[in-house]
């Protein structure tokens, strides 16, 4: 796999997907970094979606709820500025300060909540460190595909004989990494 992150993104794919094919514990999250600096978050706890968590398509919180919550939490400390909400007249109009807060179970915090008007809602909830399943055979299939030597000859051959007549298949500009 491909070891690089690209963008903002410091974690590569192969972080994202290692424990997809081997099984075992989550990495940390950005959000759950902040929300232990501001002593939120307990020793040994991770977040997951609680019953009142916008997700997106693939059923993660959504950035902008997130955001939301770590700014109303005044959790949110990027880049050696601060984007939390304050005391301001437009952020206390957007009302985040107020509508989230820790939910404590005796003196032990559980997870986050949302207050608008009479509502009441779990955002986040502080369970142990997640573990993965193996979902992806990735090995599996590296193994089943070298062990058919018959399979890996014939493809061999089938590109050196591609190669030798020119035949190659096309690669397109978009993947050599330029805009069409």
């Amino acid at each position: 796999m491909k070891d690089e992150s690209g963008g903002k993104n410091p974690f590569s794919a192969e972080d994202y997907l290692m424990p997809q094919v081997e099984g075992g514990e989550r990495i940390t999250r950005r959000s759950e970094k902040y929300l232990r600096e501001a002593g939120i978050l307990p020793a040994g706890r991770f977040i997951v979606p609680g019953a009142g968590a916008r997700l997106d398509a693939y059923g993660n919180i959504q950035r902008g709820h997130m955001m939301q919550i770590l700014s109303g939490l005044k959790a949110l400390r990027r880049d050696g500025s601060d984007h939390s909400a304050t005391d301001s007249r437009r952020s206390l109009r957007k009302g985040h300060a107020q509508a989230y807060f820790v939910m404590r179970r005796g003196k032990t915090a559980i997870g986050i909540a949302e207050r608008r008007g009479k509502n009441l809602a779990m955002v986040l909830a502080f369970v142990r460190q997640p573990q993965y399943r193996t979902l992806f055979k990735f090995h599996d299939v590296v193994r089943r595909t070298a062990e058919n030597d018959a399979q890996l000859e014939a493809n061999i051959d089938k590109a050196i004989a591609d190669a030798l007549t020119g035949s190659l298949p096309r690669v397109s500009s978009q993947r050599r990494g330029r805009q069409a």
